[in-house]
């Protein structure tokens, strides 16, 4: 269970420095390049591929939690899978609560 809460943190801390610090500094060209290509166009197929990549912390935080959970544990389980995005979400939730003022 320590490793179940280890993880989703360590994903949670992982997408905020994505989010945030790199995309202000090393990054802002790929976010740029996001919000060129797929940003401008709410509505339509694009907006699926710009949000869980460039626009929303949550959203990457649930698609990076959705991936890396069938390479972080070896046995499967849908709730424990459901349960880890979750918590990694929440998690990010909570990160960017705390830090909003800063």
């Amino acid at each position: 269970m320590i490793q179940f809460l280890f993880n989703a943190f360590l994903i949670s801390a992982i997408t905020y420095l994505y989010m945030t610090v790199l995309k202000s500094y090393l990054l802002s060209e790929w976010f740029q390049f996001g919000f060129k290509k797929f940003g401008k166009y709410e509505g339509t197929w694009k907006e699926y591929l710009y949000m869980p990549i460039w626009g929303c912390q949550y959203c990457f935080a649930g698609q990076f939690a959705l991936w890396s959970f069938i390479i972080l544990f070896d046995c499967y389980h849908v709730f424990l899978h459901l349960g880890f995005i979750a918590v990694s979400i929440l998690f990010t939730k909570i990160i960017y609560d705390r830090t909003k003022d800063y």
